[in-house]
């Protein structure tokens, strides 16, 4: 059983659009969530850096995700020697002075276009190279759980090919003092694709924005940062504390053999790390200044139901539908997160919506799933926006009844008599059309006929929400038929 934490749903300036909370990890509870990240262990990536991830660098406590580098005289032994792939460093290599913690998140988690905010803060000594990153999920997630068979996979990403997204780096550099002094300063964000590492076919872009209080040797002291990203189909925007420090066409990043975008094509994972030299200098040779702890506060990840292509993967599935099947492909239901599914598959609501949209309709849409609605009488079963100052609502009435009620521009009115509706398969229907209005049907019998209710002929069905009514409504960006039919199929009111 899957169980989600708290659901927001907002008005997002930036996006002018209807988000939803679709994922998130608050770090509360007092160990790491295995069903959403896996630790790192050996030596991973970066031939140069001069650390080696160990499970037992990362914790979570004190309401964070704490990664912690620190230094051995006697080094820290590296478990994969001589296993995995025949004379690959990652192999070959001994041990480390140094050991530190890293998360990511590969097949059990991945998502494509949305807004991310992960809050975090760090303390540095020479050599601290703290990174909030992503890559590209087009790979497959693990065949098994064999901690060799994850590595090998983690390491054979087909990189920069699959893209690569800088949320945050930091490091600092000791080369030159005035440098060094600004670098410590420094929030780097970057992205990466292309065909290959090597020459002209790699890409990358970057850049970089100055914050004053970066340079904390002291963990207690050190200042809490928001990191975000905004993804859409079009655009990628990096910020600190909304401030922003990249933005990027999706457009201008394409692979140069295919023509694609990766920032398009793919679902992207999350890296969470700190690691030590490589991009910035060799931390000290007798562990001066160490330990270090990287915290990470949380991560949630918001999306917009009507940005066509959105959608999540978890354990290597798309959960665009959490078990709802649609017959329209671009349809993208965003489940709350303080949903929960049932043994039996059923989707269980709790006060916050299932939002359903990002779609022009076809002439009939078709759902079928299993919903388990609320007790409470008067509450919402299912609302159907018309506009975005006007909704249909059928609503739980005592015992096994209902009705449907009008709400527009914010005043109610009842449209019908209270009828039966016992639990079980129902099918209820929606008929909007410029001529004949709205036309509601359960099963056979016909609940409403409005002829003054319908959709303009430009205008879109904009989203249904099941057991609770959406705050507004996104703004159509597609015309759309004047007469089409939304069938909600074979749904089950579990009318507890």
């Amino acid at each position: 059983m899957r169980y989600f934490l708290l659901l927001t749903v907002l008005l997002a300036a930036m996006l002018g659009a209807e988000e939803v909370l679709v994922w998130q990890d608050e770090f509360n509870v007092g160990s790491l969530n295995k069903q959403y990240w896996t630790p790192e262990v050996g030596f991973v990536r970066n031939e140069r850096a001069a650390q080696i991830y160990r499970a037992d660098r990362v914790a979570v406590r004190g309401g964070s995700l704490q990664l912690t580098a620190t230094y051995s005289s006697r080094g820290y032994p590296n478990p994969y020697l001589n296993k995995g792939d025949s004379g690959a460093w990652q192999s070959t290599r001994p041990s480390a002075d140094y050991a530190s913690g890293a998360v990511n998140s590969l097949g059990k988690f991945s998502m494509r276009y949305g807004r991310v905010e992960i809050r975090a803060k760090f303390n540095v000594a020479s050599g601290a190279w703290p990174a909030l990153w992503m890559l590209g999920s087009l790979q497959a997630p693990p065949p098994s759980e064999d901690v060799l068979t994850f590595w090998n996979m983690v390491r054979n990403c087909p990189w920069p090919a699959c893209g690569e997204i800088d949320i945050l780096e930091y490091a600092t550099r000791d080369d030159a003092p005035a440098q060094a002094a600004r670098d410590r300063r420094t929030v780097w964000s970057t992205f990466h694709w292309g065909d290959s590492w090597q020459g002209a076919a790699y890409k990358h872009f970057g850049k970089t924005r100055l914050f004053d209080d970066l340079d904390q040797s002291n963990f207690a002291k050190a200042p809490w940062h928001r990191y975000g990203m905004t993804w859409t189909p079009d655009r990628i925007t990096l910020t600190c504390d909304d401030l922003e420090v990249i933005t990027m066409a999706t457009a201008d990043m394409r692979n140069p053999a295919s023509g694609k975008s990766p920032f398009r094509e793919n679902y992207f994972h999350f890296i969470l790390n700190l690691a030590l030299g490589s991009m910035a200098n060799p931390p000290p040779p007798n562990g001066k200044g160490y330990p270090i702890t990287f915290a990470i506060d949380y991560v949630r990840v918001w999306q917009d139901p009507t940005v066509i292509g959105s959608g999540i993967l978890l354990k290597g599935k798309e959960d665009k539908f959490a078990h709802l099947t649609s017959n329209c492909p671009t349809a993208r239901l965003l489940v709350p997160t303080d949903a929960r599914e049932g043994k039996s598959g059923d989707l269980a609501l709790g006060r916050s919506p299932a939002v359903l949209g990002g779609f022009a309709p076809t002439h009939t849409l078709t759902l079928s799933s299993e919903v388990t609605l609320p007790v409470r009488a008067s509450a919402p079963i299912l609302t159907l926006c018309a506009d975005e100052k006007t909704y249909l609502e059928v609503i739980r009435g005592k015992g096994n009844t209902a009705a449907i009620r009008l709400i527009r521009a914010g005043k109610r009115a009842a449209l019908s008599a209270s009828f039966p509706l016992e639990p079980g398969r129902h099918t209820l229907r929606l008929t909007t059309s410029a001529t004949d209005g709205t036309i509601l049907t359960l099963g056979e019998t016909e609940l409403l006929r409005d002829a003054s209710l319908h959709l303009a002929a430009n205008e879109p069905i904009r989203f249904i929400t099941f057991a609770a009514r959406p705050s507004s409504a996104p703004s159509p960006n597609k015309p759309a038929a004047a007469s089409r039919t939304l069938l909600l199929h074979a749904i089950n009111l579990q009318l507890p």
